[in-house]
Formats: structure tokens, C-alpha cells, sequence
């Protein structure tokens, strides 16, 4: 679901992977300049089903933490939307 929207979205925005930024930085980003919204994505693996929330609230935290949200280069954004996600 993540992808299909990112594919759509991609025709006005900027859509940037981890491998994109190297290591250190967060997993996905999707920018939609013409609305100054960006959406943060951390991915994390869980070990088994029951460990995905506590997975889920590593991403989030690691998002906090790291202030991925506060990067300069969102400067100008009006929405900045974080996402963890687990599987």
C-alpha cells in the first residue's frame, strides 16, 4: 500500500530511499512540494508478530530521537507526517 502510493504521489513529489541517503538517515521520505506536506517512514523487523508494536514504537522513537522531522531541508514543509511501520 505504502508503494502504490508513493507511486502516485511521485508524479509531483520527490520519493527518497535510505539507500538514496546512505546509512544514518531515515528509511523512506516522500515529499509533495506543490502542497509543502512530507511524509517520514521507518521501517522496522519485528522477530515474531507479537513483537511488532514495541518494533513500531523503536521507529518512532528512533524518528524522535534523531530529529529526523526537524531536518533542515523540510524547512517550508506545513506538514511533516511520521510513520512507523513493522512487519
Amino acid at each position: 500500500m505504502i508503494l502504490t502510493s508513493a507511486a502516485v504521489i511521485r508524479t509531483s513529489s520527490q520519493v527518497k530511499s535510505n539507500k538514496d541517503q546512505g546509512e544514518g538517515r531515515l528509511d523512506v521520505e516522500v515529499r509533495d512540494r506543490p502542497n509543502r506536506r512530507a511524509f517520514i517512514i521507518e521501517a522496522k523487523v519485528a522477530d515474531s508478530r507479537v513483537g511488532m508494536a514495541a518494533c513500531c514504537d523503536r521507529a518512532l522513537a528512533q524518528i524522535a530521537d534523531r530529529g529526523y522531522h526537524r531536518d533542515e531541508s523540510f524547512y517550508g514543509y506545513r506538514q511533516i507526517i511520521c510513520y512507523d511501520v513493522a512487519f
